[in-house]
C-alpha cells in the first residue's frame, strides 16, 4: 500500500492506525478459524456432547468452584458427600453415586453414603480389600480411576454389588488424601454409557477436593468420638472394678456397654478354646429371647475365638466370612434377630479366657469407635475377671486354712478318742466343702 507523502502528518498517522487495526483483525480471524478446525474451540452454535461439555475447562472450573464453596460450609462428612454427589450427577447418565470409606489400615472399605440406591443397604456393605475382587478393591490398591462400559462382560467386577445397583456402565474413582486412599467413589449408569477421559478426570478432581474436606471432618469426628469413647471406658471400667463378685461385674460390663453402644444384645462367654463356652452374662433389649444353648453356634464369636482377633460383621446375611459351616452357620444369628455382629476375644496374659460380643438388629457398619470401645471393655472385663478369680481363690485358701486351724484346735481340746474322731470328721467335712 502506497502513502501519499504530500498528505499532512496527522492524516498519515490516521492511515497507519487503520492499517494496523485491519491487520490485527485479520490475524485474529485466521487464528479462530485454525482453532475451530482443530476442535479446540467449537464454532458458535455447534453441538457438543453433554459429558464433554461438562468436562471442558470452563465447566470443570465451575464444578470445582461450586464444590469448594459448598464444602467450605459443610457441617460433616455426610453433608460433604452430598455436595460431591451434587456435582457428579451433573454428568449425563450418572444415575447412582456411592461413596465407600477405607479404614486406616487400608484393609476394608465400608459403604458410607449413596444416592440413587438404598442408602441403608449401602451402609451395610463391607468389602475386604485384601481378598475380594471388584472395582472398589482394585482402585483402592492401585490408586487409579477407571471406567467400565459393559459391566456384565467385565470379569473384575463384584457381581453381587453390580446386580444390587443395577449398573450397566460404571466408573470407580479413588479419594486420595495425604498420600493415602481414604475412599472410593462409584458412579453408575443404568444404561450403557461410556465415561470418557474428561469425565473421569473431572470426577478425579472433584474427589480430590472432597477428600480433603472429608478427611478434615472425619478427623474432627474421630477426635470427638475418641474423647467420648475414653469417657465411656473410664466410667464402665470404674463400675466394673468396684465389683468384687464375678457375676456382678460381668452383669455391669454387658449392661453398661449395651446401653452405651445402643445395641440389641451384649454378652460375655467364658471358657477355654476347644471347650464349651456358655453365656455367663447377657444384656438384651426388651422382647428378645436369651441366647441360651445356642452359645456354641454363634459363628462370629467362634471366628473371633479361632483367630484371636476382633471380628466386625456389618451384614450377617451377606458376609462371606460366615460361609464356613464349622463356625456354626449364620442361621443361628438370624433366628436370634441379629443382623450386625461385633465380637472380640478376652485375652489375659496371652491366655484366651472368653469372648465379648455385641449384636444389632439392623445391618450397618461398625465404626472404629464401636470396635475400640468393645476391645477396651473386653480388656477391662478380662482384668476384672482375673482379679475376681484371684480373690475367690484367696478366699478359698483362707477358708481351708481356717478349717484346718479349727480342726487342730478341736483335736487338742478333747482327749476322748471317740469324741475326737467325731469332731475331726465334722471339721474335715467342712474343710472339704471349703
Amino acid at each position: 500500500m502506497l502513502v501519499d507523502t504530500a498528505l499532512p502528518l496527522g492524516e498519515v498517522a490516521a492511515w497507519a492506525i487503520a492499517v494496523a487495526a485491519l491487520a490485527v483483525a485479520a490475524a485474529g480471524a485466521l487464528f479462530l478459524r485454525a482453532r475451530t478446525r482443530r476442535g479446540a474451540l467449537p464454532p458458535r452454535g455447534a453441538h457438543t456432547g453433554a459429558g464433554e461439555q461438562a468436562s471442558g475447562s470452563g465447566g470443570e472450573m465451575d464444578a470445582l468452584a461450586r464444590l469448594s464453596t459448598a464444602l467450605s460450609g459443610s457441617g460433616g462428612s455426610a453433608e460433604a458427600a452430598e455436595h460431591l454427589f451434587d456435582e457428579v450427577q451433573r454428568l449425563p447418565g450418572v444415575e447412582a453415586a456411592l461413596l465407600a470409606l477405607v479404614d486406616e489400615n487400608g484393609k476394608r472399605a465400608t459403604g458410607f453414603a449413596a444416592r440413587g440406591v438404598d442408602a441403608a443397604w449401602w451402609r451395610g456393605v463391607s468389602v475386604d480389600l485384601e481378598h475380594e475382587a471388584g472395582g472398589i478393591a482394585t482402585v483402592a490398591r492401585e490408586r487409579i480411576a477407571y471406567a467400565v462400559y459393559d459391566v456384565e462382560a467385565t470379569p473384575n467386577i463384584n457381581r453381587k454389588l453390580a446386580t444390587a445397583v443395577g449398573a450397566k456402565s460404571t466408573a470407580f474413582v479413588p479419594l486420595i488424601s495425604e498420600g493415602r486412599v481414604t475412599g472410593v467413589l462409584v458412579v453408575a449408569s443404568l444404561r450403557e454409557r461410556r465415561f470418557f477421559g474428561p469425565d473421569v478426570e473431572l470426577m478425579q478432581q472433584l474427589t480430590n477436593e472432597a477428600a480433603l474436606a472429608l478427611e478434615r471432618t472425619r478427623s474432627a469426628t474421630a477426635l470427638k468420638a475418641a474423647l467420648e469413647r475414653e469417657r465411656l471406658v473410664s466410667e464402665i471400667a470404674r463400675k466394673v472394678r468396684s465389683e468384687l463378685d464375678l457375676d456382678n461385674l460381668l452383669h455391669v460390663a454387658v449392661s453398661e456397654t449395651g446401653r452405651a453402644l445402643d445395641v440389641a444384645r451384649c454378652f460375655i462367654c467364658l471358657g477355654r478354646p476347644g471347650e464349651p463356652m456358655p453365656v455367663n452374662a447377657e444384656w438384651r433389649a426388651p422382647g428378645l429371647e436369651p441366647i441360651g444353648t445356642a452359645a456354641g453356634r454363634l459363628p462370629v464369636s467362634n471366628l473371633a475365638i479361632r483367630e484371636r482377633r476382633t471380628v466386625a460383621i456389618p451384614d450377617v446375611e451377606n458376609a462371606s466370612e460366615l460361609d464356613d459351616p464349622t463356625l456354626g452357620g449364620r442361621e443361628t444369628l438370624l433366628e436370634l434377630g441379629s443382623r450386625a455382629v461385633l465380637a472380640t476375644p478376652i485375652v489375659i496374659f496371652e491366655e484366651l479366657i472368653g469372648v465379648f460380643a455385641v449384636h444389632r438388629s439392623e445391618p450397618g457398619p461398625w465404626s472404629a469407635t464401636d470396635v475400640s470401645l468393645a476391645e477396651s471393655i473386653a480388656g477391662e472385663a478380662g482384668l476384672a475377671i482375673h482379679t475376681a478369680r484371684l480373690l475367690h481363690e484367696d478366699d478359698r485358701r483362707l477358708g481351708q486354712q481356717t478349717a484346718l486351724l479349727k480342726a487342730a484346735q478341736v483335736v487338742t481340746s478333747d482327749l476322748r478318742f471317740d469324741s475326737v474322731l467325731r469332731r475331726l470328721v465334722d471339721e474335715l467335712t467342712a474343710l472339704m466343702g471349703a
